[in-house]
């Protein structure tokens, strides 16, 4: 290409390089999806559609699409639109808006055609967010254009041996007929001995299978089922399956797609004691503590109990146009409150320091109440976000204070019983001895309760508990027990043991709860009820994390291994329990070489406070005797009292980038060597001609001296025609990334010389210039 050719400007970027489509048949969601996502993201293209059927996916455009459907809109066609966008659309990004209540039928019913679930609740624009870089990920990578998508050219085998779940075909006997790698992997295999289902499930739960798999086959229908089987390891999974019932030759046959949840039940015990330790904070403490997100203007986490004390719940502050500290701090104080918080973000994050206020608390009912309000900024490790987090407690006067206990004396059992948070109803067993229980009957139930079972109290009262939730004697108390809750209450009535029913789904109220039923006299039983739904559904969520992080082992610590996730298994080679059974096992697998400096690193991060997470590099040897590396990012989880720390955090397997870094520094090391024999000029270069870099095989060839040129730009320090020239193959060079060259003649103190620069496409940002001198032509 010869230097004074034409060249044509580059066309302008849009200003947005991504469509939004918002789909809801709810106005009010519809627009409440609007406004989140258009604070977001206000460059971008958002569109709205009210129904299914109207939708067009937009053509002739080379922008990813982030598809948002609200969940109650796209369930109606059975995610018809859905699959037809996922074959049809390139580079696009499917999301369901769901509700908490709905995630776990949104996510059984769409996950296969979904990419991302996002709640709709005060982490909506993190979780969106999360989408959207997925996003610019799709759009950096260039796909060549392709033919519509038929799937009926994949052959079926690749299909079943590609499947991450399980995968098993079987008769009307429970004989097995087929099954897929991953199947084979955990469990027996058919195609080696002969095998019946029944014989390797669980026996508390072959009743329950063998009934669901016989009314799938019958029926040629469609079930689901969570059962355990016994693995080639010979301890029991648990597998959450879909039953699917036809006729293949003449012969009736069920197939069964299993997933593995073994790690989830696990998970439980460790999620449900946390959630107890939480709550009884909450209960017992009389500070409100809360996390205010003060870049986006957001509440992040409140304690509710505390907080009802001031007539308040969290739902008065998510849809509120007026922030949480204009809502609840009085106008008199709200000034001064926030100029102080406005001093310390000046400050910057060295600003650790505590500030309390004496304040007035404006409560929902419109009285105030005195408190002693105090906030620390919270910076992030960068120094740029920042958060408050503050406690709230009430100033109660001293003369309150003495006659506290006269008060609590004249509360009123019955207001009592109202304001309590948990359900709470009494039932009578009107069975005689010997006799088979006819039933339980109401006969007082609180406010709570009311709202649980979500029926005036006039219809609870006097109504029996098999009338409230027919075949509730059917439905077990969970995957071990087949004893039933009426069992437990009719039990309990009769004179036994108070019993606590943990994580108990009432299968008529869509929700998990956990159950304590005691007995005051013989003959009734006191059953109170806590929902703990909103925490199953974080387990399903870190579940569904876990099961997407294969190279992640969880774990925590204190004085050795206390517990470490599956993860660990497929990192190392050893199941969770050889660790934890020997709580030193793992300082065994740790490099020789490396144990000084990691024991070093975890004492100097303990004796700073342990305030940060503390990040480690080193090597652990694998179960077949090669060392992997490992990244160890630890942070504190609490103190005993006797004073020792016990740690938690996440292990990945980063020796493949460890591999990747080594060959780099050789490949580094040799263009170096090789450079350093050549007499070449290189530079490298932004959109602009800035100078970023350069290599100089002979300082007598450059205009200036070699630290004169870095970060300014070439075509000033070029004649100005050549530096002209220069620029417009600049240009040139991006729009086409197509090497480009350029003759020239330069006049140095050396005398006149003639050089050959030839330009180099590197990146979007980024152009390299290598330059070299033409002796003949002199």
């Amino acid at each position: 290409m010869s230097s004074d050719q034409i060249i044509k400007e580059p066309a302008p970027p849009k200003d947005h390089n991504f469509d939004i489509v918002i789909l809801s048949d709810d106005s009010a969601v519809q627009s409440q999806l609007q406004k989140l996502t258009t604070a977001e993201f206000p460059d971008c293209l958002v569109k709205t559609m009210n129904s299914s059927d109207r939708f067009r996916p937009p053509t002739n455009t080379n922008l990813p699409l982030l598809f948002i459907a609200d969940y109650n809109a796209i369930a109606k066609d059975n995610s018809a639109l859905l699959k037809k966008l996922r074959l049809t659309t390139p580079n696009i990004w499917i999301c369901v808006a769901t509700r908490e209540s709905d995630l776990v039928t949104a996510f059984d019913r769409l996950g296969a055609s979904v990419d991302d679930f996002i709640p709709i609740d005060d982490q909506f624009s993190n979780a969106i967010r999360n989408s959207v870089n997925r996003v610019f990920n799709l759009s950096s990578q260039e796909s060549p254009d392709r033919a519509t998508f038929n799937a009926r050219n994949i052959p079926l085998n690749v299909l079943i041996d590609s499947t991450h779940d399980s995968f098993v075909v079987l008769d009307g006997e429970g004989l097995l007929l087929f099954a897929n790698s991953r199947w084979e992997e955990n469990f027996t295999n058919p195609a080696l001995e002969r095998t019946y289902l029944y014989d390797i499930t669980h026996p508390n739960d072959l009743h329950r299978l063998e009934a669901d798999l016989q009314l799938a086959i019958l029926e040629k229908g469609q079930g689901s089922a969570v059962f355990r089987i016994r693995s080639k390891l010979d301890r029991w999974e648990t597998l959450q399956a879909t039953i699917i019932g036809f006729e293949a030759e003449g012969i009736h046959v069920a197939l069964i797609s299993a997933r593995n949840v073994s790690e989830l039940h696990r998970m439980q015990s460790r999620l449900q004691e946390l959630e107890m330790q939480n709550q009884l904070y909450q209960e017992n403490s009389d500070a409100l503590v809360y996390r205010f997100n003060l870049q986006n203007q957001t509440l992040q986490y409140v304690t509710e109990f505390p907080l009802a004390k001031y007539g308040y719940c969290l739902a008065d502050f998510q849809n509120s146009t007026s922030t949480f500290f204009e809502i609840i701090i009085e106008k008199e104080y709200l000034t001064e409150f926030q100029l102080e918080i406005d001093g310390l973000i000046r400050r910057g994050s060295s600003s650790a320091a505590e500030i309390a206020f004496n304040q007035k608390i404006i409560c929902k009912d419109g009285s105030l109440k005195a408190v002693i309000h105090k906030v620390r900024l919270d910076w992030s490790r960068d120094g740029v976000h920042f958060w408050i987090n503050g406690t709230i407690r009430e100033i109660v006067p001293r003369s309150e204070q003495t006659a506290t206990p006269n008060l609590t004396e004249a509360i009123d059992r019955k207001l009592l019983f109202e304001a309590m948070l948990e359900g709470i109803a009494e039932f009578s067993n009107i069975s005689g001895a010997g006799i088979k229980s006819s039933g339980l009957k109401c006969v007082s139930c609180n406010k709570a309760f009311e709202n649980f079972i979500g029926l005036p109290r006039d219809r609870i009262i006097g109504s029996f508990l098999f009338d409230l939730f027919p075949g509730l004697d059917e439905t077990p108390l969970n995957i071990d027990s087949e004893e039933s809750l009426p069992d437990v209450l009719e039990n309990v009535a009769g004179g036994g043991s108070p019993r606590t029913i943990e994580d108990y789904f009432w299968p008529h109220l869509r929700a998990y709860f956990n159950i304590s039923a005691t007995s005051v006299q013989i003959g009734s039983v006191s059953l109170m009820m806590t929902d703990v739904t909103r925490r199953k559904h974080a387990e399903i969520r870190l579940a569904t994390l876990l099961r997407g992080l294969p190279d992640t082992a969880l774990y925590q610590t204190g004085g050795g291994v206390e517990y470490i996730s599956d993860g660990i298994a497929e990192m190392l080679g050893y199941a969770p329990e050889v660790f934890q059974n020997d709580r030193n096992f793992f300082d065994s697998l740790i490099h020789p070489d490396d144990r000084d400096n990691l024991a070093k690193a975890q004492n100097r991060w303990i004796s700073k406070g342990s305030r940060r997470v503390l990040e480690m590099e080193f090597r652990v040897r694998h179960r077949d005797g090669h060392y992997i590396w490992i990244l160890d990012r630890m942070s504190k989880a609490f103190t005993t009292p006797d004073g020792k720390q016990s740690s938690q955090g996440v292990m990945i397997d980063i020796s493949s980038r460890k591999q990747l870094e080594a060959e780099r520094q050789i490949e580094l090391a040799e263009m170096e060597a090789v450079f350093k024999s050549l007499p070449e000029l290189l530079f490298r270069l932004d959109e602009n001609g800035t100078i970023l870099s350069y290599r100089v095989g002979r300082e007598d060839l450059l205009l200036l001296k070699p630290d004169e040129v870095l970060n300014r730009s070439m075509f000033e320090l070029l004649p100005d025609d050549l530096g002209q020239k220069f620029k417009k193959l600049l240009k040139s060079t991006f729009k086409s990334r197509q090497e480009s060259r350029i003759e020239y003649s330069l006049d140095l103190p050396a005398g006149k010389k003639h050089f050959e620069a030839r330009f180099y496409y590197i990146s979007e940002a980024l152009i390299t210039v290598v330059i070299r001198e033409e002796p003949n032509k002199s």
